[in-house]
């Protein structure tokens, strides 16, 4: 198999292809499935990237980098979905999210990865802030003059491309904690059974 950059920027985060090869037909046929049930088009390199790895979860710390989104922090990526889930998560979050983006991952913490479907975001991958969704603030009471599909308050843009986004992603290797100073204090009862 040839090189891409989707295989390029994976290898570079310790990600390699399955060994056991998928059915490439039949993966096709479930992601033309997709498209047409939820009547969208799933942008070329994400395709590329469901038809090559169908789903990611890391075994390293993997961070969106905080100099992308300062306003934020840095993310911690947990997983990229994959094909057999992607429905899935677009069921789950389909009245939380607007309908132009599709999720795509998920961070540590709840924010979610998603992906422009339509318009001027096809293709553009963004941060979902999940502590300052639409929902949410409706729920707390707040009067907020947008309806899901045009409340953008808690979507911030990271890349401009599905690859782009892969080329900012980082593994941590700062796993050298500092412990100095941390007490752990257990109760007595906790140690009678």
């Amino acid at each position: 198999m040839s090189e891409t950059p989707i295989i390029n920027e994976l290898s570079n985060l310790g990600v390699s292809i399955s060994e056991k090869p998928f059915d490439k037909d039949q993966q096709m046929e479930h992601l033309r499935k997709i498209e047409n049930l939820f009547s969208i088009s799933i942008p070329d390199d994400y395709k590329e990237f469901l038809l090559l790895y169908n789903q990611v979860l890391f075994e390293n710390y993997i961070t969106i980098s905080p100099k992308v989104l300062p306003e934020l922090g840095g993310h911690i990526l947990e997983e990229l979905y994959g094909l057999d889930c992607l429905s899935y998560h677009m069921n789950r979050y389909s009245d939380r999210i607007p309908s132009s983006f599709i999720p795509i991952g998920e961070c540590v913490g709840g924010d979610l990865v998603l992906i422009g479907i339509k318009e001027d975001s096809d293709g553009k991958v963004f941060i979902w802030d999940h502590e300052n969704e639409l929902q949410a603030r409706l729920m707390l009471g707040e009067k907020v003059e947008a309806d899901l599909n045009s409340y953008k308050e808690n979507l911030h843009l990271i890349s401009q491309t599905f690859v782009e986004f892969l080329s900012i992603l980082e593994i941590d290797d700062n796993d050298d904690l500092e412990l100095d100073g941390v007490e752990i204090w257990l109760d007595d009862d906790l140690l009678d059974d």
